[in-house]
């Protein structure tokens, strides 16, 4: 999965794909380029949208009893 992450300090924003199971990624890049340890918050991001195939449902699909 991909997940989007924001430095805290320079607004940076970073897009790595890793598993759920992953730890988060923690520290900026680019701070860490200038020698400092800034940390990153994961943002919510559009992701995926869910796609349904087939010809579509329908109200009859699910009848009341």
């Amino acid at each position: 999965m991909k997940y989007d992450y924001r430095c805290r300090e320079c607004g940076a924003i970073q897009i790595e794909e890793h598993s759920m199971k992953d730890e988060p990624i923690i520290y900026c890049n680019q701070c860490r380029g200038m020698g400092k340890q800034v940390q990153m918050d994961r943002v919510i991001s559009g992701g995926c949208g869910i796609i349904f195939k087939g010809k579509g449902f329908y109200c009859t699909d699910y009848p009341k009893e």
